[in-house]
Parts: structure tokens; sequence; C-alpha cells
């Protein structure tokens, strides 16, 4: 049904389009196919001009800058070079905190001062930002806090009860991906968010590394939307519709990304690529 929805489109609010290679083609055409607004997260300023560059494939994508924390340290001790990219984004996302892979303190001291940064600009600029929060949701919940941060979606959540009400408490949308296929704790969380703070995404093709390649392309969403219907008790039209409704709310919600412009994403990569080629 999922694909045959007319004028319905399917959202998927994180995904990395910059790390397809080969495959790239089919998946241009998949989000053709079944309409697939697609966000397209960034992890750094490499990361941001490729999206740039392949989100001008399709009007359905819209590229986004981030900073990963695990490339934090590239960037935390001239926070300023983050500045043009950030102007030019009509989203932060993928940005947050992660410590598994921290081997110094000074790498989870980059972590927070980039995302403290990237927060800041948020806020002043009146963004969502999409947040990572593996096993440090307590940490980026209390910088959320710290920074009145109301425009936030958590990216994959896999953190604390508490930590969960507090966020939904606050306003906050919650992605579910590819995992409610499988996750008992995210089926119940799916069951548990509120309609109107509920988004769809893939991660893709990052969940290649846990799950079927399949699940790898943009089609993975219908699956999802499949299954998150179920669990909540709905019909599939009516999952999209919400999805819809509540990606339209952002919209909304947001004047950079209901002005957003796709020349201001291609006049930054071609200011990149010039400052490139002068070096």
């Amino acid at each position: 049904v999922l694909h045959q929805t007319g004028t319905k489109m399917l959202i998927d609010v994180h995904a990395h389009l910059d790390l397809y290679s080969e495959n790239i083609d089919t998946v241009f055409e998949e989000i053709k196919q079944h309409q697939i607004i697609t966000v397209s997260n960034s992890v750094d300023l490499d990361s941001y001009q490729h999206n740039c560059e392949v989100a001008g494939r399709s009007n359905l994508v819209i590229p986004i800058f981030g900073v990963h924390p695990i490339n934090a340290s590239k960037y935390a001790g001239n926070l300023q070079q983050l500045d043009e990219a950030m102007e030019s984004s009509p989203i932060f996302g993928e940005v947050g905190l992660d410590f598994k892979f921290v081997e110094e303190a000074s790498q989870a001291s980059d972590q927070k001062a980039v995302f403290e940064y990237l927060l800041e600009a948020a806020s002043n600029q009146n963004k969502y930002v999409i947040v990572h929060s593996k096993e440090t949701d307590a940490e980026v919940l209390k910088l959320i806090e710290k920074h009145d941060i109301q425009n936030v979606i958590m990216h994959w959540f896999t953190g604390t009860q508490e930590v969960f009400r507090r966020l939904i408490d606050r306003g906050a949308f919650f992605t579910i991906g590819a995992d409610v296929l499988y996750s008992i704790k995210t089926q119940q969380m799916a069951r548990e968010i509120p309609e109107d703070q509920l988004l769809t995404e893939t991660d893709n093709p990052l969940v290649s590394l846990n799950l079927p390649d399949t699940l790898a392309m943009p089609r993975a969403l219908i699956d999802i939307v499949k299954e998150l219907a179920r669990q909540r008790g709905s019909t599939e039209m009516e999952m999209v519709q919400t999805m819809e409704r509540n990606f339209m709310s952002i919209i909304q919600s947001t004047p950079t990304l209901s002005k957003f412009s796709k020349k201001r994403a291609r006049a930054f990569k071609n200011r990149r690529y010039s400052r490139q080629t002068q070096l």
C-alpha cells in the first residue's frame, strides 16, 4: 500500500546518502519511486560537501550539516570554521555525544565543546538538531536543558526511561528505525511516543552493519512504517499521514527549513571546492 500512496510521501529524517557509492543510482530511483523525503545527515565538513553534491539529484533530498561526536576533535580547536556550514544548513545533524570509543578525557571534552557550539547556534538560528546520544543520554539531556533547546529530534534513542520521559515532556521528537523490526525495547518505545512527536528514519546505509543488506536501501522505510503501524494499532496509511503531518509541523515552525533552497547548499559546496583548489 505504501508505494501506491499517490501524492503521499514517506519521511526519512535520518539517512547518510553521502556514504553510498556504486549503488547511488538505485538509491535515488527508490527515493523517487516511493516519494521519500530524505534528510541526509552529515558527520563533518567533507561529508556535508558530499551531501550537498548528491542532493542536487532530487528535490526530495535535504542535505544538512552536523559533526558526529567521533569527529569532534577535528574542530574543537577552531569552532569558527563550522560557522559557514551551520549558516547554510536548515537543520543540524548528526550531532551529539558518544563516549563509547573515547580513549582520552580530552576527546570527551572536545565532543561537549562542539555539541554545545552547535546547540547555541541552533538556538540563535531557530533550527532543529538531530541528536546522537549513544550511552550518553543523561549528558545529552543536561546540555539540551542547559541551553534550553526546544527543537530536538532524538535519533535512534536507546537511553533510559527517565531521560525518555523528560525529553517527551520537553516536546522532543523521536525517530523509529529498522530496529523496530526486531528490538522489543524499540517496539515498546514506538508504542509510547506521543503521536505528534513520532518520526521515521533508516540511518541508511549504516544499518547494513547489523541487518540484511536489503534494509540498507531507501525502500527499507516501507517495512519500518508497516511495523510501526502494527505496533501502534494503526493502518499504514494513517502512519504515513502522521509522519507527513509531524514533519510538516517541523517545517512550519522552522523558517530556515521552510525557506530552504538547494542554491545555498550548492553555494557552500562551490566555495569549499574553490578554496581546496587554491591550496
